[in-house]
């Protein structure tokens, strides 16, 4: 199973909306939180974007 499987499948378990779909550097720019994900390096939390804070600029409960 790969990670994005897996992740797919638990944020659903845990009651999570899931959606893809294409991101700007607005949205992550306005998102609570975000992470990225490959099955080499697991989750890791996107916590700025071109200098820019996401969320509190940490990891989030999600994420975590």
């Amino acid at each position: 199973m790969t990670t994005r499987h897996w992740l797919l499948e638990q944020g659903e378990l845990v009651g999570h909306r899931i959606v893809e779909a294409d991101l700007w550097p607005d949205d992550l720019r306005e998102a609570d939180e975000a992470f990225l994900s490959a099955s080499i390096s697991g989750v890791v939390p996107l916590t700025s974007i071109d200098g820019h804070a996401i969320g509190t600029g940490r990891a989030g409960q999600v994420t975590l």
